[in-house]
């Protein structure tokens, strides 16, 4: 992991590993998320001065303690906004900034109280599902997986978050249709191959857009639902993050 700061006018890059090795305690960071000392990820620090395009590496343990003190402050507002894929998908995908449209943003209802029939619609001149797949499709065309598109039987779960007015007037049947629709002829062959499909609406203040999680199962392979797409802590996951690391088959990670 990579962050960026801003010091006495001066920019810092700093490198966060996972900690293997032994260090001098002021060369690890260490970021506790619950009330025991042991709750904890440990992460190896490398710091640099950033001088235009080039970076010069700095000793931690040489750096003041003002400086150290502000550098800690940063780490902790930012890590707990880093995301940690769930190892058990192949592949977890981030679309920010997005509503998702549907068929029925085509049209909006019409009031007529002279006419027979209680539930008319008029077609709208906003955007709509068309649209909103094809910009999906565009966003995906510029950040493509290699393994696109997958083949096999497939687990899929998601989540929107919208406005909660939108929330409350759109139901899950929709958006499915509409995300499935974006993804079909690129990121999989054809919707007739997933087996599992896990689909959430909730609301979360200031975010708009969702979050989609892929798994290939073998001809075989039992599904298995999964309560949390991603952690903001890589100690969740850590012994699945190596094994599927060691298998050539990490989970990836794509931000549209």
């Amino acid at each position: 992991m990579f962050f960026e700061f801003l010091y006495d006018d001066q920019a810092f890059l700093i490198e966060l590993n996972e900690l293997i090795e032994k260090k001098d305690k002021m060369e690890v960071f260490s970021l506790n998320y619950g009330d025991n000392p042991d709750d904890a990820d440990e992460y190896e620090i490398k710091m640099f001065l950033v001088e235009g395009e080039n970076l010069k590496p700095l000793k931690v343990t040489e750096l003041p303690k003002d400086l150290l003190d502000f550098m800690g402050e940063e780490l902790k507002n930012a890590i707990p906004e880093t995301f940690f894929a769930n190892p058990y998908f192949d592949e977890l995908m981030v679309f920010y900034g997005n509503t998702v449209l549907t068929s029925k943003d085509m049209f909006s209802p019409y009031s007529c109280n002279q006419c027979s029939r209680r539930e008319l619609y008029e077609k709208r001149d906003k955007k709509n599902k068309a649209d909103y797949i094809q910009d999906i499709q565009s966003r995906l065309g510029k950040n493509p997986n290699p393994k696109w598109p997958f083949k096999g039987r497939l687990q899929i779960q998601f989540s929107v978050s919208d406005k909660l007015k939108r929330l409350k007037q759109i139901d899950l049947d929709n958006l499915s249709k509409a995300i499935l629709d974006s993804l079909q002829g690129v990121v999989f062959e054809n919707d007739a191959q997933i087996d599992v499909l896990i689909a959430t609406k909730a609301f979360t203040k200031g975010l708009i857009g969702n979050m989609i999680a892929i798994k290939e199962l073998n001809s075989r392979e039992k599904p298995k639902f999964q309560q949390f797409l991603y952690s903001t802590r890589h100690k969740t996951w850590r012994e699945e993050y190596k094994r599927k690391e060691a298998s050539g088959k990490p989970t990836r990670f794509g931000f549209y």
